[in-house]
């Protein structure tokens, strides 16, 4: 069973696809923006703390250069000085490197980690040009494949110094210190720095991934609830459909259990066996006759049969099938056709069938009858008058001529069952049609002591005008030996219903047997000693090419009834066929 489906995904899945993409976008771009500025914050921090060093060591250097000074020691003492406070300095965990540059930038005295093996930095020619316009520098640079954070300025002991320094600097250039501005370069170590901003930045990254599989974990989530809300659904849809189709199904379909007992079944089901009443815990044998409740049990070929049954006057078409193939003596399923309606066809299909070949064999010896009949009769009237007084011969002639006639009435009704004449149907005015049909039997019924009546609801009726007119002079044909000595009366009765007109012809007559009600209409079927059993198949025959239906309401004693249904216009429905009882 197949429903249609959205192949689409619904807004709201779209929806949160697009919000999780959003929320995403969001934190990604919050987070490049904290650790942008964290990381700012980082190298401020160290370009501060490398300011602040710096001056540190400037001082240092300035205050030992003026206790050296002071002391008077030996010319040549000043760099192992400051190379012992530039050991002092790199002691510490954050100073890598200290060095001093002649103005050239070559290095005059530094002093570097003992983890350090690579050769003291170079001053790069952009560098000194920063010195030498702004009197500092600061930025990274690779120290023995290191990253290093270097700062450099102007030291104060190269600056020229007032007139009545001058004496001493000339001992400092003795001392070895060299002429010009000297620039003092630290390099500061950023492992700690940028390990604290690794560590907010992983910090960052790790609540920014959390907040995405948050979001992402939520996101399947609620599209795994719209996916089972959406197959819940169809799920629904189809049971719906599936309930519908079980309870307006016309064909009935139960389930029963190993002991025939019915666990479950559709209306048309109940409609099929009990005319609706509630058959949910009765037993299939109780229902249908014989072994009816259980058939079609697997074959060698692998067909199941179904099988006919006939229960309360409906043709009823059986299979039963095992729910477990594997369990054949396990619940079973049953399917119920109803086939009155096709038994009818079949039936109609069979007579129609049976008519054609008595019509087919009636034409031919019809055809054979007719022309030596013509020529018996004509002897017969040749005899009648010659012996006319001379009894019984004239009697017997006499007889043999009305016998003739009426062999010929029964030949020709023979070949117009065979071959009805071609109808054209139109507009027939009905209140005509009566007054045509009364005077054709008047004498009739006068001889029948019998008194018509007309009753013309409808006034019209679209049919053949000759073939409407044979119909109602065979019913009232039929009808007039059937009626009482005295007091016989008939009556033509019309009426509109929906688009339909009922013609009907009554009678007071005898009646008839439901067993020959159910046969009035068969060719050669008589209840009268003289019928000959084609009135009423000619007035079936020419209904039915009008499209339209005959059948008859009868019951001994009570006279007949006879109602024809055409239509009242040019667009008349299917054509129908005999039907026996009330209309």
């Amino acid at each position: 069973m197949q429903v249609r489906q959205d192949h689409n995904p619904p807004f709201s899945v779209a929806a949160a696809i697009l919000a999780l993409a959003l929320l995403g976008a969001i934190s990604l771009v919050l987070t490049w923006r904290n650790i942008s500025a964290q990381q700012e914050a980082a190298y401020a921090h160290m370009e501060l703390a490398a300011q602040s060093i710096l001056r540190g060591v400037d001082g240092g250097v300035l205050r030992s250069v003026l206790r050296f000074m002071r002391s008077r020691g030996d010319a040549d003492s000043l760099a192992p000085v400051l190379d012992a406070l530039f050991e002092e300095f790199i002691e510490t965990d954050d100073v890598l490197y200290v060095g001093l540059y002649s103005p050239d930038g070559k290095l005059w005295i530094s002093s570097q980690r003992k983890d350090q093996q690579g050769p003291a930095p170079q001053l790069a020619p952009a560098v000194l040009q920063s010195l030498q316009r702004t009197g500092s520098w600061i930025g990274q640079q690779k120290l023995d494949e290191r990253q290093a954070f270097l700062a450099a300025t102007v030291a104060r002991i190269g600056l020229p110094p007032p007139p009545e320094m001058m004496g001493r600097m000339r001992f400092l250039r003795r001392c070895g210190l060299p002429p010009g501005p000297l620039y003092l370069v630290m390099a500061l170590d950023p492992k700690a720095h940028l390990a604290l901003f690794r560590s907010y930045r992983r910090a960052a990254l790790i609540q920014t991934g959390f907040v995405l599989l948050t979001g992402a974990a939520l996101w399947l989530l609620a599209f795994a609830l719209l996916r089972r809300r959406d197959a819940s659904r169809r799920v629904e849809e189809l049971e719906r459909f599936q309930s519908k189709l079980l309870d307006h199904t016309p064909d009935g379909l139960m389930t029963l259990s190993a002991q025939g007992e019915i666990l479950s079944a559709n209306p048309s089901a109940s409609r099929l066996l009990t005319e609706g009443a509630d058959i949910i815990g009765m037993r299939m044998q109780d229902i249908l006759p014989g072994d009816a409740p259980c058939p079609g049990t697997m074959q060698t070929s692998g067909v199941r049969p179904w099988r006919q049954v006939e229960t309360a006057g409906r043709h009823l078409e059986l299979l039963c099938v095992p729910l477990d193939p594997e369990a054949l003596d396990g619940e079973r399923l049953l399917l119920l056709r109803d086939r009155t309606a096709i038994k009818g066809l079949e039936h109609e299909l069979a007579e129609a069938q049976r008519l054609a070949a008595i019509g087919s064999l009636a034409a031919g010896v019809a055809h054979e009858i007719r022309n030596p009949l013509g020529s018996l009769r004509g002897f017969a009237q040749l005899f009648a008058s010659r012996l006319k007084d001379q009894p019984p011969l004239g009697e017997f002639a006499v007889t043999m001529v009305q016998e003739a006639d009426r062999l010929n009435r029964v030949v020709t009704d023979l070949l117009y069952l065979a071959k009805p004449r071609e109808l054209h149907p139109g507009p027939v005015d009905l209140e005509t049609l009566a007054e045509s049909i009364t005077r054709l039997v008047h004498f009739d019924l006068e001889h029948a002591k019998a008194r018509l009546t007309v009753d013309l609801q409808a006034k019209s009726v679209y049919a053949d005008s000759d073939g409407l007119t044979q119909v109602l002079l065979n019913l009232m044909a039929n009808a007039l030996p059937a009626l009482p000595e005295s007091g016989g009366e008939l009556c033509i009765s019309s009426r509109l219903d929906g688009k339909d007109v009922i013609l009907e012809v009554r009678d007071n007559g005898e009646g008839m047997s439901p067993e020959t009600a159910a046969k009035a209409f068969e060719p050669f079927f008589t209840g009268r000693e003289k019928g000959t059993g084609l009135g009423l198949a000619i007035v079936k025959a020419i209904v039915t090419a009008l499209r339209g239906r005959v059948g008859l309401q009868t019951s001994p004693g009570e006279g007949t009834t006879v109602w024809v249904r055409l239509p009242s216009g040019p667009q008349p429905p299917a054509a129908g066929g005999q039907e026996i009882g009330s209309e």
